[in-house]
């Protein structure tokens, strides 16, 4: 098999945060974000973007870490203009990707989505050809699959589920696919959205604009694109647990030192068995995002045409077989990528 025949997919990341940067530029670490924030957001074609790694997926394919060279505050933006940068630079990132690195698959990690319209926008630019997937199709599937888990070890019978993020992608997914088994609080901040979203679930559940509303929910899944921490002590209930599904994440540590009856989850991992990641995106080892997992099952899988916008069921359910075929799994439960035993849980989830 030649070079030009072996088949590729990127995945796109990018640094969270100043800690990130300095992950992946060791030398940012001796400069403030003062000066790193504007020399990044001026960076252009090549400089636009670093490939971090590749990562030999169970000797079929080989799938590139691609990081857009902005930080997680830098991608959520409102202006216009502005914006139009940010795509500018998630589309060379994309059409080096296809064009320099051979991917037939392309995700789109963490807020590289929600900068695109969850990918709709770069579905519809000229020149790529490349299959375009936001992940979160994948990331849905094992959300669910982690917040019945959690529910298992809980002392409620019926617990109540709070998702913050409720008529985003993951958000409306988990709604759809949890309503018939849990009390559901949906929290957003357009409430027009919210009545849509409640008449899709058949109006099982409440809708709210209101984060402190969160105080009535078990379990509180965070599922936004916003670029920094959410929650607050004050918006949970005496020992709540957060599924964190959010990158950047929607909690912090000072959380959990302010309310340590709190539990705090990693969401949406996925363990991947004999693939060896070494670029660090500060999970445990042998554990990945379920985004990412997506794309190398479409890679592996050679499953061509875009997942983008709203979940596709059908793609959900495309998905499941092939995850179990490759062993992937809901990750064990970690807390900021370290290990966690739930209260009352037998086997730590």
């Amino acid at each position: 098999m030649n070079k030009q025949e072996k088949k590729t997919a990127v995945f796109l990341i990018h640094p969270r945060d100043h800690y990130d940067l300095a992950q992946g530029l060791w030398w940012t670490r001796f400069i403030p974000p003062f000066i790193t924030d504007p020399i990044m957001t001026k960076l252009s074609g090549r400089l636009g973007y670093t490939l971090c790694e590749r990562i030999n997926v169970l000797g079929k394919i080989d799938v590139f870490l691609l990081a857009v060279n902005l930080k997680g505050y830098q991608l959520v933006v409102s202006d216009k203009a502005a914006l139009k940068k940010v795509r500018q630079r998630i589309l060379d990132a994309v059409l080096f990707s296809q064009d320099h690195l051979n991917a037939m698959v392309i995700g789109l990690g963490a807020l590289t989505a929600s900068a695109t319209d969850g990918g709709k926008w770069l579905a519809t630019q000229n020149g790529i050809h490349s299959s375009i997937t936001h992940g979160d199709t994948y990331a849905s599937l094992i959300a669910a699959k982690g917040i019945k888990e959690i529910s298992r070890t809980s002392t409620v019978s019926r617990p109540t589920v709070g998702i913050v993020g409720a008529y985003g992608i993951i958000g409306s997914a988990l709604c759809r696919e949890l309503s018939a088994d849990y009390e559901l609080i949906m929290m957003g901040r357009n409430n027009t959205r919210l009545q849509r979203l409640l008449e899709s679930v058949n109006g099982n559940g409440r809708i709210t604009t209101q984060l402190t509303d969160m105080k009535n929910a078990d379990i509180v899944v965070t599922a936004t694109s916003h670029p920094t921490a959410l929650l607050t002590p004050e918006c949970l209930k005496q020992g709540a647990i957060v599924y964190d599904v959010a990158q950047p994440a929607n909690s912090c540590m000072e959380l959990l030192t302010a309310r340590p009856d709190v539990e705090r989850i990693d969401g949406s991992l996925v363990n991947i068995p004999g693939i060896k990641i070494n670029f660090d995106m500060r999970n445990s080892r042998g554990s990945t995002f379920a985004c990412l997992g997506e794309t190398m099952i479409m890679g592996l899988e050679r499953i061509n045409g875009h997942h983008v916008g709203d979940v596709d069921i059908e793609h959900m359910r495309r998905l499941q077989p092939l995850g179990h075929k490759y062993g992937f799994t809901h990750a064990e439960f970690t807390s900021f990528g370290k290990p966690l035993n739930l209260r009352g849980a037998k086997d730590g989830g």
